[in-house]
């Protein structure tokens, strides 16, 4: 009777922790720590050669656009 109980009370709890949610969120974390490492690895690339910042933006979008086609690429090859 204990047991029923219990499991009652901690049903919201076990529908919270759901593995492809924490996958989800792990996979959305990855995902933005590699775009905000590859733009300021770009940045100090850009500031090395000394670009100005207009030309460095500039810079950046486009090697961006590159490594997103070589994804998809990538991605269409699995």
């Amino acid at each position: 009777m204990g047991k029923k109980n219990r499991n009652k009370r901690h049903s919201w709890y076990h529908s919270l922790i759901n593995l492809e949610w924490v996958a989800f969120l792990t996979r959305h974390f990855v995902s933005t720590m590699a775009i905000y490492v590859y733009m300021y690895a770009s940045g100090l690339i850009a500031a090395y050669l000394g670009l100005t910042p207009f030309h460095a933006v500039h810079v950046i979008l486009i090697s961006w656009c590159f490594v997103m086609l070589l994804v998809v690429e990538l991605m269409r090859l699995l």
